[in-house]
């Protein structure tokens, strides 16, 4: 059974529980939007299912109006009308039925919502950036170039729903993980090296051949920034901080979380992080950003709003991001089992039924969109690394 419930459904916004049609009628909304637009957003909004601690229900129309009431339309005068039929398409191309039935996307964090109707009024006149980031990782997991997927298929929907192409930004998280982690440098390098090879081949694969551009951040050494951005929480936010990442990116100690949580304000909400050209073109300059991760991503997200509050040069974070199915972290080897990249290429992999469900999960919907042999024959030409 669907944990994507439906909410009452009807004519128009005015129409669901606790918004009056009279005050719609008579009120202009305070994002500026008209009613018929307001529809349109709200209509794409109500069934996408929002992903809290461990349950996915769409937002209540309170959460969507909320969301709509600190949206300002970013097109002015003429360029309005346009805005308006872009807007609505290309919400529903990054979280509509079909992202979420064929393209891998299983909904938004809590909070994400009034950033991610920003970012759909700000993309009606600027470039449009689908970014995915790669944790540093001692042995790749072959389900690691599953990770894309979602971003180059959400790319597709976007060119057919809006007629404009998105970049797929690609960052490979390298020395900055590899200190967080303490992890051996020169297994990171050889892993950084193997994902940005096959990336580099598999995206031609599915027809993204120029709009797509591979970094890492090479030579970064950000440990003093992590610290002092760190330093910053005060005990509440410090502590809530350490809650919510409690057991997750394998960290040993309360400084390597914080370190951990900091390194993602940095990258998604500072850029503060220098990303060198690896493969692919440059990013487009002053883009609207859209971020894909998995489930776990979410509590990132919502970590990045802890480091906001109080910032006086920081307030929500800059990326609304969109939740893939992927709940394992699909750049690191899964406890029950996995199959590496390097082992599948060696053609030692071990027997896909002893893995677990949501490592089989991630690999059916790898192999469904390149086909097992034709990846391994790929993927195994003999070319150069960075």
């Amino acid at each position: 059974m669907s944990d994507e419930r439906r909410l009452p459904t009807g004519p128009s916004v005015a129409a669901l529980p606790g918004i009056a049609l009279r005050d719609a009628a008579l009120h202009t909304h305070p994002s500026g939007l008209g009613r018929r637009q307001q529809n349109l957003l709200t209509g794409v909004l109500r069934n996408v299912p929002v992903v809290n601690d461990g349950s996915a229900m769409p937002p209540s129309p309170a959460e969507i109006q909320d969301a709509l009431s600190r949206f300002r339309p970013a097109a002015p005068g003429e360029l309005e009308s346009a805005a308006n039929h872009f807007r609505p398409r290309l919400l529903e191309a990054m979280v509509g039925p079909e992202a979420r039935r064929a393209g891998y996307i299983r909904g938004l964090p809590p909070e994400v919502l009034p950033q991610l109707l920003s970012a759909a009024g700000r993309a009606a006149e600027t470039p449009i950036v689908l970014r995915v980031v790669y944790g540093a990782t001692r042995t790749l997991p072959l389900r690691a170039l599953s990770y894309v997927l979602p971003a180059v298929q959400m790319a597709e929907r976007i060119s057919r729903a809006t007629h404009r192409s998105a970049h797929l930004e690609i960052v490979l998280m390298g020395d900055i993980g590899t200190a967080v982690n303490e992890l051996p440098p020169d297994e990171v390098e050889a892993e950084l090296l193997l994902l940005g090879r096959s990336l580099s081949r598999l995206l031609p694969l599915l027809d993204v051949k120029d709009g797509f551009g591979i970094l890492t951040d090479r030579g970064a050494d950000a440990t003093a920034r992590l610290d002092e951005l760190a330093g910053r929480l005060d005990d509440d936010r410090r502590a809530e901080v350490l809650r919510l990442l409690a057991g997750r990116g394998g960290s040993r100690s309360e400084r390597q979380t914080l370190r951990y949580a900091a390194a993602h304000v940095l990258l998604h909400d500072r850029a503060a992080i220098t990303l060198v050209p690896v493969y692919g073109g440059p990013t487009p300059q002053d883009a609207v950003r859209i971020d894909l991760g998995g489930i776990q991503e979410r509590h990132f997200h919502r970590v990045r709003t802890l480091f906001a509050q109080g910032a006086a040069d920081q307030g929500e974070p800059s990326a609304p991001l969109v939740l893939t199915r992927h709940s394992v972290p699909p750049y690191i080897m899964a406890r029950g089992g996995d199959i590496a990249l390097r082992d599948f290429l060696a053609g030692t992999a071990p027997d896909e039924a002893l893995l677990p469900p949501a490592v089989r999960h991630d690999l059916r919907y790898l192999y469904l969109q390149l086909g097992e042999g034709r990846l391994a024959a790929v993927l195994g030409e003999d070319g150069p690394g960075w």
